[in-house]
């Protein structure tokens, strides 16, 4: 920008060029006007400028005049002043019209007078003899001069985003005009004098009302870009073929079912857009388009692609996403300049090894489809992005080579393969679910997120979203708000410090049905996973399965409240009915019981606790399972491990003393032959790899839930019925030691899944696995020690941990009994046996004492011909074995100075647990 500074008077104001652009200035400079006699380009656009005061049109040697985006509301007569004006900028202003003496700007060549609310031309327009580029973007025109076509000079005319619904038949006579933009209007039908323009180069008519082309259209031989995307197109006319210089084509977005054979005699054609039309068959003529760079066939409803693809050798941009392809042809391989090949959401099982011969290919999408595997062939290219699924996290992944069992051909193969169809749930979303090749059926509700191989996609949208739940109340306020879901380890410290912080009274209880729900989970956890030996006449748990002969057990639930614990326990009576036996049918729940002296307080208000099922420790699901069942397969363990009779003559024995207990129900005078050992066993399985996968989900890890207690390490969480997992002997339960030599220890979930799907086809697994054994005693003894000995876990937790099943806080005798050589030295005669009182303080913590008991007054003794108390298990980590003087088999004789000589189990219990008024 030159500036004069007058210093001086006699300065010389010779001053041709003025930039004042974007310098918020209100009003025209008035020192610009002290130019009048050198000043040819003026640029004051971007500024605020309302008004052009009268002598501003003075300037009469001004050829370059920039008045755009300003605030200019009305364009003086005056302005036909500027005889000498070559480019005329006044666009993005408020001018509500053009004056009609614009007509004497004869040597005005560039003029925009886009963005500006005018209606119409004014007649005098026309008179424009010399303009060559005109810009009438974003107005209200609706219609143009009839005698339009007079503007002879004009090369390039825009009229986007107007309200024209026809054009002038003079617009034929614009002999020069190379381009033509028509595109956003109402124009339903295009004139036939369109043909008669022969320099045109470049026309627009994107997002009109089209529904056909005049045959005309292919006479526009100088033509190199035709854009008539976002119409009603039906079809194309077969003279299109006659737009020998055609380089881009753009037909997106209407609704033409084919191609017109004339499309193949576009040999200059490079880019062709017919994506979101309604193909069925893509014209096989396509393929002598020898040029064609750039197909986008996005979402149409093509099956197939015709073989003559193949010819399309300068091809580099191939995009078919969203169309219902059942194969790509084999001469896609002759594409060998193609770098981006997109087949996202098709029907797609195998990609052709040919495309491996694309040597230019850096990305290939094939996520959406029914892909098993990918081509080894792949392994030539350098590729940069290969995407196989919609949420994929990066662009390449850890390809592994395999085998297809079909052919027989070597492949490649992932995490993410083989894929699976589309399917949409009851809400209308869309899951896309990838089958890892472990062949898993669909994501049984009852199972973890971490036990599939399945990965589910619905959304890339992060959110929390809570199933319909009909409430009991409707409309009732809570006072609780989600926050985001803590880590379970968290859980438990934040449970401990909650139940310490605990402020009810001495007397709240804790009730139950007649099974503890808690219980039940831990009961349906072992149930699935804990296999029985068949040589074992006794199951891992017990529990009552029919109505008319419960298993004599007691069951216990604790709920530490302040420094009161109060343990509601149920002992059956000798004819083995439970005092809850009443309330079998009835819920489960818990109820808080409220100080009448706290309730006649004040009006009475709803709690804001309620109680839910305990969900299963690696769900976020509910737990539907019936009872029934739980009963049903109890039976059947049971009933399994009875029939294993040792010896005719013990059968006839004790048929003189205790009634038989039929097949599929318990009673209490089981017939037991000793007790339960359990031992961990390592073994070596090995896997065979099918098309259907291993057969087999896994749980746990580090940094994941545990699915044992608190051991990270890798569990078998589901076997597939008849898979390899299944005929090769590997069971729910066992933890994976090492795998093809590879240690399995200390790895999390995932990595343990690369690990099992990089194996090869062939495993080694190394396993440890628990195994049950029958450790045989006396018929007497293991009729008093079986498992209807009723027993007593002293732990005040309100519920065991949703981290872990096998923590449970019900003990039984099953697990918890003595072992057989404690049995043998108890009843040996060889020896001498001495007794000490042992005086013990324990401190009860979060999880009680520690300790169960057995025996008890009217209850099966724990020793024979002794109803005493006697402690039948110390808990691991618990107070007492802290505490390090109590051992199973000690009797006991005092609590708290009351003597227990003559007391009953549930007297016990109480003392125990509660404060003895």
């Amino acid at each position: 920008m030159f500036r004069c500074i007058p210093i001086f008077k006699g300065c010389n104001r010779q001053v041709e060029y003025v930039d004042k652009r974007h310098c918020s200035l209100p009003n025209v400079p008035e020192d610009i006007l002290r130019y009048s006699r050198s000043l040819e380009e003026l640029l004051l656009d971007a500024n605020h400028i309302r008004d052009l005061p009268k002598n501003f049109f003075r300037l009469h040697r001004l050829r370059k005049l920039g008045l755009s985006d300003n605030e200019i509301h009305r364009l003086p007569p005056d302005i036909q002043n500027f005889e000498n004006l070559v480019e005329l900028d006044v666009s993005r202003n408020d001018i509500p019209d053009i004056p009609e003496n614009i007509k004497n700007l004869k040597a005005l060549q560039v003029a925009d007078f886009s963005s500006n609310p005018i209606p119409r031309l004014p007649a005098g327009f026309v008179h424009l003899k010399n303009l060559t580029i005109l810009g009438l973007n974003d107005m209200s025109l609706t219609n143009l001069p009839p005698d339009f076509g007079m503007l002879t000079s004009l090369q390039s005319l825009e009229l986007r985003e107007n309200l024209l619904k026809n054009l002038p038949e003079s617009l034929s006579q614009l002999s020069n005009l190379e381009r033509l933009d028509l595109g956003d209007n109402e124009i339903e039908e295009l004139p036939r004098h369109i043909g008669k323009l022969p320099a045109l180069q470049e026309l627009w008519l994107d997002h009109n009302q089209l529904q056909h082309l005049p045959s005309e259209i292919g006479e526009l031989r100088a033509l190199t870009c035709l854009d008539v995307s976002e119409n009603r197109l039906e079809d194309l006319p077969e003279e299109i073929g006659g737009l020998e210089n055609l380089t881009d084509l753009h037909l997106s977005q209407n609704v033409i079912e084919t191609l017109p054979d004339g499309l193949g005699r576009l040999r200059r054609l490079m880019i062709l857009k017919v994506d979101q039309n309604r193909l069925s068959i893509l014209n096989a003529n396509i393929g002598k388009c020898e040029n064609l760079q750039e197909l986008i066939l996005t979402e149409n409803f093509l099956v197939e692609l015709p073989v003559s693809i193949g010819n399309l050798t300068k091809l580099t941009n191939l995009n078919v996403d969203r169309n219902s392809l059942h194969s790509i042809p084999h001469e896609i391989g002759r594409l060998e300049l193609l770098g981006v090949l997109s087949l996202r959401d098709n029907k797609l099982q195998v990609v052709p090894n040919e495309v491996g011969n694309c040597a230019l290919l850096h990305v290939l999408d094939v996520s959406g489809n029914r892909l098993r595997h990918l081509p080894y062939s792949l392994t030539n290219l350098e590729l940069k992005a290969v995407w196989l699924s919609e949420n994929q996290a990066q662009p390449l992944l850890t390809f592994q080579p395999d085998f297809d069992e079909v052919t027989g051909e070597q492949v490649l193969t992932c995490f993410l393969l083989p894929q699976m169809e589309s399917v949409q749930d009851a809400a209308g979303r869309v899951n896309k679910a990838y089958d890892t090749g472990f062949g898993m059926s669909p994501l049984d509700p009852a199972e973890s997120d971490d036990e599939g191989w399945e990965e589910r996609e619905a959304s890339r949208t992060i959110s929390v979203k809570f199933t319909d739940v009909a409430e009991p109340e409707a409309g009732k306020e809570t006072p609780f708000v989600r926050q985001n879901t803590p880590h379970p380890k968290e859980l438990k410290a934040k449970a401990h410090k909650l139940f310490n912080k605990s402020k009810l009274g001495p007397d709240s209880t804790l009730e139950e049905g007649d099974e503890s729900l808690s219980t039940k989970i831990a009961f349906r956890s072992e149930l699935s996973s804990t296999e029985v030996d068949p040589n074992s006449e006794r199951s891992s748990y017990s529990e009552s399965t029919t109505k008319d002969e419960p298993v004599r057990e007691s069951k216990n639930v604790g709920m530490k409240v302040g420094n009161d614990v109060r343990v509601t326990s149920e002992s059956p009576s000798e004819t083995g009915q439970s005092e809850m036996e009443d309330d079998d049918e009835q819920e489960k729940h818990v109820e808080f019981e409220v100080d009448p002296s706290v309730a006649d307080d004040g009006p009475y208000r709803p709690t804001r606790l309620h109680r839910r099922d305990t969900p299963h420790h690696l769900k976020n699901k509910r737990i539907n399972q019936s009872a029934q069942l739980d009963k049903d397969k109890v039976a059947a363990i049971i009933a399994s491990a009875i029939s294993k009779k040792k010896e005719e003559e013990a059968i006839g024995e004790s048929d003189k003393s205790i009634n038989p207990t039929p097949p599929g129900s318990i009673s209490k005078h089981s017939e037991i032959d000793g007790v339960i050992d359990i031992r961990e066993e390592r073994m070596e399985i090995r896997l065979e790899k099918t098309n259907a996968g291993l057969g087999l989900s896994i749980a746990g890890g580090q940094g994941s839930t545990p699915f044992k207690g608190d051991d990270e390490g890798i569990f078998v969480s589901k076997v597939t019925e008849g898979g390899p997992a299944d005929l090769a002997d590997l069971r729910k339960g066992d933890k994976i030691l090492s795998v093809n030599n590879l240690p399995m220890l200390k790895i999390g979930h995932y990595d343990a899944v690369e690990v099992l799907k990089s194996s090869g086809p062939v495993l080694n697994i190394v396993i440890l696995r628990e195994v049950s054994r029958l450790l045989p005693f006396n018929q007497s003894a293991a009729l008093h020690h079986g498992m209807d000995t009723p027993t007593s876990s002293l732990s005040t937790s309100r519920a065991p941990s949703v981290a872990s099943n096998h923590s449970s806080s019900y003990n039984t005798v099953t697990h918890n009994g003595p072992t057989h050589h404690h049995i043998d030295k108890l009843k040996r005669g060889d020896y001498e046996i001495r007794t000490h009182n042992i005086y013990v303080t324990l401190i009860r913590d979060q999880n009680g004492l520690g300790f169960s008991i057995a025996g008890g007054k009217g209850c099966p003794p724990f020793k024979e011909n002794s109803d005493a108390i006697y402690i039948s298990r110390i808990t691991e980590g618990g107070a007492a074995e802290k505490n390090g003087k109590l051992q199973v088999g000690d009797r006991l004789i005092s609590i708290n100075g009351v003597n227990l000589d003559g007391a009953r189990h549930d007297q016990a219990v109480t003392m125990l647990t509660g404060h003895v008024e």
